[in-house]
């Protein structure tokens, strides 16, 4: 398991070293329950395509939603990461609402869903990313209020926004738009055609505006920052400062940001976990 967010999440691995071992272990547990939905769904293994189209999709989902529902009626599962994923469960009295609502993204990505308004888009981030954010609320907080969990809620949201622009090619070829078509009809674009080589600058424009907004849900989340572990504190603000530099290389580079998926190599990092540190060091 320990190799799931290694290979999975290079960003985030980078950054948790930092956690004690108790809440990464529990970290990646989540994750690798995460990554295993995901993975099976988009018919992956750790991100990477395998070679089959998986057609069960449906049958998947009701699946996890039936494994879900054992867990909460603390019935015996015989799948390996449900049951990790249990235990996590029952240690941080986690509402089933959230684990409920992190499935429904997959079940949202099932039905191709289309996203009218900036706001449809914003709720597909909340299913997938952000309440991952406020489930992980749980490790770090025995008590906790409503801004707390909304501030981990737009953490994960702002994640969740820099990973579709940097994933949409990846998506396009597959078949997916996370993009509202609020902001499409205004150049004239679908989730068909947005990626043609003419439209290219207006998709530029629109991938601005998905950057500029994680910006905000950024400043939004770091407000609670000041109030976590030092540990937790140098984790969030690390992750959130390499997801940051992702979004400025994807305006910065323009077209050529489309070519590959954008990335912060480990030189980089480096430097922004110096950086970090250097601006904390009285508080380690």
């Amino acid at each position: 398991m320990s190799n799931d967010i290694k290979k999975g999440s290079k960003n985030f691995n980078f950054s948790y070293f930092f956690l004690n071992d108790f809440i990464k272990k529990d970290i990646l547990i989540l994750y690798s329950w995460c990554r295993y939905c995901d993975d099976i769904i988009d018919n992956e293994i750790l991100g990477f395509k395998k070679k089959h189209n998986n057609k069960n999709k449906k049958l998947h989902i009701q699946n996890f939603i039936l494994n879900t529902q054992k867990i909460y009626c603390n019935l015996k599962i015989n799948e390996f990461h449900f049951n990790k994923l249990k235990k996590i469960i029952y240690k941080y009295n986690i509402s089933p609402i959230y684990i409920f609502d992190h499935l429904e993204g997959f079940t949202m990505d099932l039905k191709n869903k289309f996203y009218k308004k900036f706001k449809d888009t914003l709720k597909y981030c909340y299913h997938v990313a952000g309440v991952i954010g406020v489930i992980i609320t749980n490790f770090f907080f025995k008590k906790y209020n409503n801004k707390i969990l909304n501030y981990a809620c737009d953490l994960g949201i702002a994640f969740q926004l820099i990973n579709i622009s940097r994933d949409i090619i990846f998506d396009y070829k597959n078949g997916r738009c996370y993009l509202p078509n609020c902001l499409l009809k205004k150049f004239n674009l679908n989730k068909y055609n947005f990626f043609k080589k003419k439209n290219i600058y207006y998709l530029i424009i629109i991938i601005k505006k998905l950057i500029n907004q994680s910006n905000i849900y950024y400043k939004s989340s770091i407000n609670s920052l000041f109030k976590l572990p030092i540990r937790t504190y140098l984790v969030i603000l690390t992750s959130y400062n390499i997801y940051k530099k992702i979004g400025i290389k994807i305006i910065k580079k323009k077209e050529c940001a489309f070519k590959k998926r954008q990335k912060i190599n480990i030189f980089e990092k480096f430097l922004i976990l110096i950086n970090i540190i250097i601006k904390n060091i009285f508080k380690l």
